[in-house]
Parts: structure tokens; C-alpha cells; sequence
């Protein structure tokens, strides 16, 4: 597949979800790296180290957005005062430890009761002031617990998600990490010594054959196999070892 027209959709398409929150400088920043490294994959240059740093810094921006998103405090009062969804994780794009509360059961469903109740309470127009306190409480305890622990899972995860940005790249995108034809003729060079006795040099040149220029149709099919047989150990047939009469 060839690269997408823009950073953005690059960077979406290998995992990042908080590229459409970058700041407008650093998306012009990285738009003007990566129209340069498609101007290098049009000129036959390798790109694929250009694309892992370029990678880096998707990674770099995205974490920035997460630490920025926790530093943020949450107004509950306006959230809870607004237009409630039905359920408690539909919440999760304004909650953003949601996701780190769902992997304590217990506790998760103990804030969907809660937050259940508020529901109830509010279109009964019962305790909704009290039980709206209640909530925002256990929430204002949860968030300063999970900020610590957020911070310690991205600084620790940080080396394994650009290792997964990696494979996603190489795998959608496999031609942009492929050797050019120039890097693959001075391997060949390298490797494939013209010189024959006495330091005399060869005349003969060998064809290059590019992997692009292969073509798969009905003809390249593999050779028939042979039919498979057994060797057995001297003394041994399929039944067990020799006797007299064998």
C-alpha cells in the first residue's frame, strides 16, 4: 500500500488516536517532515529510517496530549449538569481513566450504581444534589490515584508502543521499508566478486533481477513434488528389526 496523502491519516493508521489533538504547530511541523520524506520515496531514496523517526514523534505527541489530558482537572458539576448518557463508559471520551477503572470490577461497578442512581435521582428530582456529590467525591479519589499510575504506564510502555507503531508501518506500508535498487546494486557488488585467477577480472555480467519486477501468473507454479519415501536404519524394517527369514 502507498503512503496516505497526509501525516494525520499516517499516523491514525498505525495506531495513534490522539493525532487529531495536536497542536497546529506540531501538525505543521510534522506535515512538512512527511511531504519531505514522500519526495524522497518519489526520487527513489530510502525513506524507512526518515519513517521511524517520524514514528517516534507520533508516539512523543500522543503522550504529551495523555500527560496534558491528566493534568486537566475534570469539571464533574458541568458534565454531570449536561445531557447524561445512558451508561457510565459513554462517559470515557471526558473520564479519561475510564479505561483503568473498567480492570477493577469491584469498583466499576460500584460507579455504575452510583452514577445509575444520579440518573434516577435526576429525572425523579430526588437527593439529585447529594448523590451527585457523592459520585463526583469517589470520582475526584479514583482520578488523583489513576493520574500517578497513568504517568508510570506511559513512561514504561512508551518503548513497546513505538515497536508496535513499527510492525503496523511495515506491514501496511512494506514497499516504503524495502531496499532501494541502488543499495540493493552495491550489495551486489559487494557481495559477488568479479575477479578470477590471478586477480584478473571478469567480464561476464551477471543479470540484476529486481523482486518488483517478478510477475506471478498461472505459470509460476512450483515443481511437482517427488512422492515421499523412508530410510530406515540397516537391520530395521517398518515392523520392527530383521528376523532369519527376511
Amino acid at each position: 500500500m502507498e503512503l496516505p496523502d497526509t501525516v494525520i491519516r499516517f499516523a491514525e493508521s498505525i495506531g495513534s488516536v490522539k493525532c487529531r489533538h495536536w497542536s497546529k504547530l506540531n501538525r505543521s511541523f510534522l506535515a512538512g517532515e512527511y511531504k519531505n520524506i514522500k519526495d524522497l520515496q518519489r526520487a527513489g531514496e530510502k525513506i524507512s529510517n526518515h519513517l521511524e523517526r517520524l514514528i517516534e514523534k507520533t508516539v512523543e505527541l500522543d503522550e504529551a496530549i495523555y500527560k496534558n489530558d491528566i493534568d486537566s482537572s475534570i469539571s464533574y458539576e458541568c458534565l454531570f449538569d449536561g445531557k447524561l448518557p445512558k451508561i457510565f463508559s459513554e462517559l470515557e471520551k471526558d473520564i479519561w481513566f475510564i479505561p483503568f477503572l473498567k480492570k477493577d470490577i469491584e469498583q466499576w461497578k460500584l460507579l455504575e450504581k452510583n452514577y445509575n442512581s444520579l440518573r434516577i435521582s435526576r429525572s425523579l428530582d430526588s437527593n439529585y444534589l447529594e448523590t451527585r456529590r457523592g459520585l463526583i467525591k469517589n470520582l475526584r479519589k479514583e482520578e488523583e490515584h489513576f493520574k500517578w499510575e497513568f504517568i508510570r504506564h506511559l513512561n514504561a510502555t512508551k518503548k513497546s508502543v513505538i515497536e508496535q507503531r513499527y510492525r503496523a508501518a511495515r506491514h501496511i506500508y512494506s514497499s516504503a521499508f524495502r531496499p532501494t535498487k541502488s543499495e540493493i546494486d552495491s550489495l551486489r557488488k559487494t557481495v559477488y566478486s568479479r575477479t578470477i585467477g590471478l586477480g584478473v577480472e571478469s567480464t561476464y555480467k551477471d543479470r540484476i533481477i529486481y523482486a518488483d519486477d517478478v510477475l506471478f501468473d498461472e505459470h509460476t507454479r512450483p515443481p511437482k513434488k517427488n512422492d515421499k519415501y523412508a530410510l530406515y536404519i540397516p537391520g530395521w524394517s517398518l515392523n520392527g528389526a530383521f528376523t532369519d527369514s527376511d
